[in-house]
């Protein structure tokens, strides 16, 4: 096989984070592999909604979640992300009035909701797991780094945020996304 795509170098468990090789378990691996997930989970719903203001709410998630990780592959153990990379709290903020603009739009059930009642809000609800294990994946990092408590925050809401989209889909007003 004559690849560029393909190094082999991957096939005893070990990667290659800028220069340093590291176990495909170690936490940034991990933490990379959820975000990565994520961004492609958004992809899709992207690419599936008929709203262009949700659209447009996903590409912006998806670049914030893109600086995240590239802040955590280019720190060193201890060290605070790159100011470059780091999410401000305005970045959280947006979530919390985009989730309070959708739950205004609707009455929402305090009650355990089971996924599956379009096949779009399941696929919301996917991501939002995601999210959820983006955001453990992200405090297990915090044990080798130090974390960025904006990107603590901003992670915790997304999952959040796609919870009150799924509902919305669900109660029928997916215009309102």
């Amino acid at each position: 096989m004559n690849s560029m795509l393909t190094t082999k170098s991957g096939d005893g468990g070990m990667t290659t984070l800028n220069g340093s090789r590291l176990m495909k378990d170690d936490p940034r691996i991990e933490f990379f592999g959820a975000g990565d997930e994520l961004t492609s989970w958004l992809g899709l719903l992207k690419a599936e909604t008929q709203s262009e203001h949700f659209r447009a709410c996903l590409s912006g998630i998806q670049e914030n979640l893109i600086r995240i990780m590239a802040g955590a592959s280019r720190s060193a153990e201890g060290e605070r992300y790159p100011g470059r990379n780091q999410l401000s709290g305005d970045e959280t903020a947006k979530l919390e009035e985009e989730m309070d603009r959708i739950l205004a739009s609707f009455r929402l059930e305090m009650k355990f909701i089971l996924p599956g009642k379009s096949a779009f809000s399941a696929k919301i609800d996917i991501a939002r797991t995601v999210a959820r294990r983006a955001e453990r994946a992200y405090v297990s990092l915090t044990r080798v780094m130090r974390a960025d408590p904006d990107t603590e925050r901003y992670l915790n809401r997304l999952s959040d945020y796609l919870y009150a989209a799924a509902r919305c889909v669900d109660a029928g007003k997916e215009v309102n996304l």
